[in-house]
């Protein structure tokens, strides 16, 4: 007999990626927080936010019929930061809704991805960090996706 896995979270992780990577395209997509240089553009997956860490899941027993299995509920924290050498504000925020929309239609398109999740969303929580500094305008949101399986 098979035993089940601990935790799902390293593939809910690469397919988060994968998938942010098919929905921002000239996006820099970094798989973790980097120090360092990066493009002008860039989302980072897996990216902690003040007391939350980068990504989380519990795991919770279920019972029913037949024998316990195990629930993931999980959280993945992201970064997308924009930059422009203009002071156009107005563009950073079309084209970061545009990319949310992308990255939340990926999701949502794979609410069930067999093997990995059994429910998945962009959470409601979006953080809106709009600066001008005079290399131009920047712009960075940071947002969760979260969802649940069972192990």
């Amino acid at each position: 007999m098979d035993k089940q896995p601990l935790t799902r979270i390293a593939a809910v992780v690469e397919r988060l990626v994968e998938i942010c990577v098919a929905a921002a395209p000239g996006v820099q997509v970094v798989d973790g927080p980097i120090i360092g240089e990066t493009d002008d553009d860039a989302l980072f997956v897996g990216m902690p936010e003040g007391e939350r860490s980068g990504y989380n899941s519990t795991v919770t027993a279920q019972q029913g019929r037949g024998g316990i299995r195990q629930r993931e509920d999980w959280s993945v924290g992201f970064m997308l930061s924009l930059f422009t050498g203009m002071d156009d504000m107005s563009a950073l925020r079309a084209k970061a809704v545009a990319i949310l929309g992308a990255i939340d239609a990926g999701v949502s398109a794979e609410q069930v991805h067999a093997g990995i999740w059994d429910r998945a969303g962009m959470d409601g929580d979006v953080s809106w960090l709009p600066y001008q500094t005079d290399q131009g305008a920047s712009l960075v949101v940071q947002f969760y996706i979260s969802g649940a399986g069972l192990l």
